[in-house]
């Protein structure tokens, strides 16, 4: 159940998977040449991180404990 971001080209018709953590990685928005995501990689509580598109690594935004970024409301 656990999931990854993925792009998909409609163009070409073609999937590029840009994160391959084994929890999860879900709730993607794409801004410019940056999507950023929920991920509870790390300390096990979800925080925002931010990746660049073709780039390569993912970069923590937020620094939620507790009940992370799905408590917010």
């Amino acid at each position: 159940m656990n999931q990854d971001i993925w792009i998909h080209d409609f163009a070409k018709g073609t999937f590029e998977r840009i994160t391959s953590y084994d929890g999860d990685d879900t709730w993607p928005m794409w801004t410019g040449n940056k999507i950023y995501y929920v991920s509870d990689r790390g300390n096990g509580v979800t925080n925002i991180f931010v990746q660049e598109v073709g780039a390569g690594e993912a970069r923590q935004v937020t620094s939620f404990d507790g009940r992370g970024s799905r408590g917010l409301r």
